[in-house]
This record gives C-alpha cells, sequence and structure tokens, in this order.
C-alpha cells in the first residue's frame, strides 16, 4: 500500500517541490502518530512557510494540507506541501508498513487454529519489521547526516 500523493500536485509544482526538498529547504519534519500527521517548515532561507498534512490512521490517504503561502491560500496544493511530502516519504512508508499487520485479518479457515494464525502473524509481523528497518534506516541516511558539527543545518544526500 503506497499512498499515492503525487496526483494532488501538477507537474509543474511536483518539479518545485522536489527541487526545494533537493536543496534541503524542509526544516524540522516533526511527526505525530495519532492522530497521523507531519508539521515541516519549506521555504528559501528567510522566507519559508509552515506545512501541516494530517492522514487516515493507516497513513494510506491524506486528509487535510495547509500551508501558509500565498499559492495555497489562493486554494491550490503549493511547492511547500510537495516538498515536505518528499522529504518524508521513507518515514510515511514505514508507518504504512506498521500499521499493516495490525489491521490486516487472516482467512476464516486459518482461524479455526490458533496456533497457526500466531505462526502466520508472527511470520507476517517479522516480514514486515524487516522492510521497516530497511526504509528507517534510508530515511534517517537520507535526513539526518548533518555536513558536520556546529556548521549548520545542511543534510547530505547520497
Amino acid at each position: 500500500m503506497t499512498l499515492q500523493w503525487r496526483k494532488l500536485f501538477s507537474n509543474r509544482i511536483l518539479d518545485r517541490g522536489r527541487d526545494y526538498w533537493k536543496k534541503d529547504w524542509v526544516y524540522a519534519p516533526s511527526y505525530s502518530e495519532l492522530p497521523a500527521g507531519i508539521h515541516c517548515r519549506v521555504g528559501k532561507p528567510g522566507q519559508s512557510y509552515d506545512v501541516t498534512i494530517d492522514f487516515s490512521d493507516d497513513w494510506s490517504e491524506i486528509k487535510w494540507m495547509d500551508c501558509d503561502c500565498p499559492y495555497a491560500a489562493e486554494g491550490y496544493n503549493c511547492k511547500h506541501e510537495a516538498a515536505c511530502l518528499y522529504a518524508t516519504e521513507l518515514f510515511i512508508e514505514g508507518m504504512q508498513a506498521i500499521q499493516e499487520p495490525l489491521t490486516s485479518e487472516l482467512p476464516a479457515s486459518d482461524r479455526k487454529s490458533g496456533r497457526k494464525r500466531s505462526l502466520k502473524r508472527s511470520t507476517a509481523l517479522a516480514e514486515n519489521m524487516s522492510t521497516i528497518f530497511l526504509i528507517l534506516a534510508r530515511f534517517l541516511h537520507r535526513l539526518t547526516l548533518t555536513r558536520s558539527f556546529g556548521s549548520g543545518s545542511g543534510i547530505i544526500r547520497p
């Protein structure tokens, strides 16, 4: 289950949002689990905007987005929102992977045997956990490596 957020933006806005993300103009992303959401500060140095994005509890769809820039104030999805989503994409995928084993149900035939169900759930959880660790490792590598101690807030991109 992958969040299909790109369809919410025009190609021009996606390109500009990706440029902001690549230039490290997404600052201090913060996440909340319940309610599911992300908050970022996005923009050029000296001219940045607050972005808030709320998701469904299983992170499968965007319920609401807000940016305090003039373009979003006119009712459009803006480059700042796209940049925030680019910067947090791996985190969102990780949250979806965590939610999947919690919300999936086994077929009725497997419910008869508690042992089979327990084994299948454990196997599914282990597979999802390995995926989560890979996604989180990529996310941390991408978002938390600083250029050097005390020399700014830049991020090294692979």
